[in-house]
């Protein structure tokens, strides 16, 4: 494996600052039908993200 990205916040994580993260840096960096691998973080979890992934081309596991 290898790190993707490096992302450092000086303000609390929600769920919007994670899916513009996923977004805007972590997706377009990663290579075609990777697994995204995630704890089961409040702002982790959800249908948004869930379907964000997916529609990316890869999978999403808690």
């Amino acid at each position: 494996g290898r790190l993707f990205t490096v992302a450092l916040f000086h303000h609390t994580i929600n769920r919007a600052v994670f899916i513009q993260w996923l977004k805007e840096d972590l997706i377009p960096k990663l290579n075609k039908k990777s697994v995204l691998i995630m704890d089961n973080a409040r702002f982790h979890v959800g249908e948004e993200i869930r379907q964000l992934v997916a529609q990316s081309g890869h999978k999403l596991l808690y």
